[in-house]
């Protein structure tokens, strides 16, 4: 069988229905899109000779995409970009537009990319700006600006979710945002479904007036308590774990670049601030008797300690190691001759949100910034999810997700990494 890098899918009938080519698949703020799609519909403007649409990485990872066009008569980016909007979703509607003399090809006949000039910022076409007017309208301007680190003054009413760079992860934290502001619950597809700022705060605005007990936010109760239920999501882990004691499959390590004038002894000070601050960083878990029962808590250890481990080049990679689930603290820190941070926290007590924001309150703190209190502790959100299993919401989710593998699947067998290290480069 010859691999010809055509996509297709099996019907019903048996049939083969063909779905692109996997070399023009690109995948964009969570959104798989065919780029052949978007040149079709371009293709159908009278004044469009010939259209290539491909796409870039920016340094942060994120991907935009760019329309290379050959005209025979005076068109513009902009009407492209309007022709565009009236046929395709927004995550599918390029960023960049770029005219053209010639498409370079390459001696087999397929497409140079390296051949087609780099856009510049003239080339991007944006919505004009409308400020904001109504109240919502201002409150989401300053959420976007702090969730796209863009100044407010710079979003407006026609400010577009996919266009600012938004993908699941900004979702999640305009939605916790959201609710904060607003008191009010709202999911994913309400935030892709309106994307510009307009849209957003109308659906906001009727929420408001109108809204269900669906959309009602949830209060988590405080408690203070010292131990607390495992939640599902760390029950996985746990099990994992403790059957694999001697992997590091678990470890979530980061190592910081650090400048030559930074000080050390402060940066040890704001850490003792942040693992303080947040109970969870000073937890440990292990069986527990409740009602005859044996189930798996987690302890904060208020007497556990944060040690600054010390290392040089030659040694350094004996940072990452097993954690024992069982005592605490299941984070470390560590410096490569004053020059690298290390940190190593186990993804029972985080994960790659818990990271940044572990990493956005070093900066911020050694900056003799403030960093807002906690109004609650994981401890409090554990015992949330726990008296939440039996409601109504938690039992509907439960037989979505039943229905939705109730059918034969084959098991996916994934290599091991050999190294699960994440560096991250950040100078003070």
């Amino acid at each position: 069988m010859y691999r010809t890098g055509d996509l297709g899918k099996w019907t019903k009938e048996g049939e083969i229905e063909y779905l692109g080519r996997i070399d023009f698949q690109v995948k964009i703020h969570g959104q798989r899109i065919e780029l052949g799609e978007i040149e079709s519909v371009i293709r159908e403007m009278e004044e469009i000779q010939q259209v290539v649409v491909i796409d870039k990485e920016k340094e942060g990872g994120d991907k935009y995409l760019i329309c290379y066009f050959i005209s025979g008569n005076e068109i513009t980016g902009k009407e492209i970009r309007n022709y565009l909007k009236k046929k395709l979703p927004m995550y599918m509607v390029p960023n960049f537009y770029k005219e053209i003399q010639e498409i370079p090809l390459l001696s087999n006949g397929k497409l140079n990319r390296r051949g087609l000039p780099e856009p510049c910022i003239e080339d991007l076409i944006k919505e004009e700006y409308v400020a904001p007017e109504s109240e919502t309208e201002k409150k989401l301007c300053k959420i976007y600006g702090e969730i796209f680190n863009i100044s407010e003054n710079e979003i407006g009413q026609m400010s577009d979710f996919y266009e600012l760079g938004g993908d699941s992860l900004n979702a999640i934290r305009l939605i916790s945002k959201i609710e904060k502001e607003f008191s009010i619950k709202i999911g994913m597809k309400n935030i892709l479904n309106n994307s510009s700022i307009h849209e957003l705060s109308q659906y906001i605005d009727d929420i408001i007036e109108n809204g269900g007990n669906e959309n009602q936010i949830e209060i988590i109760e405080k408690r203070n308590k010292k131990e607390f239920p495992i939640t599902s999501q760390q029950l996985g882990v746990y099990l994992d774990s403790i059957k694999n004691e001697n992997s590091t499959i678990y470890n979530i390590p980061v190592t910081l670049k650090l400048n030559n004038n930074v000080d050390i002894e402060k940066i040890k000070l704001v850490f003792e601030k942040i693992f303080q601050n947040h109970e969870i960083l000073r937890s440990k878990y292990h069986e527990k008797e409740v009602d005859g029962k044996n189930e798996i808590y987690g302890f904060i250890d208020d007497e556990c300690s944060l040690t600054f481990e010390e290392y040089d080049y030659d040694n350094y990679h004996s940072f990452v190691r097993p954690f024992d689930l069982s005592v605490a603290p299941l984070i470390r820190v560590g410096f490569i001759s004053n020059e690298v941070l290390m940190i190593d926290c186990h993804h029972i007590i985080s994960d790659g949100g818990s990271i940044t924001i572990i990493i956005k309150e070093l900066e911020e703190l050694y900056n003799n910034q403030d960093i807002p209190s906690l109004e609650i502790q994981f401890s409090d959100y554990a015992y949330y999810m726990k008296e939440n299993r039996n409601n109504i919401r938690y039992s509907k989710s439960l037989e979505f997700y039943k229905n939705m593998f109730n059918c034969e699947y084959e098991l996916l067998s994934l290599p091991k990494l050999n190294n699960n290290e994440k560096t991250i480069e950040i100078n003070y």
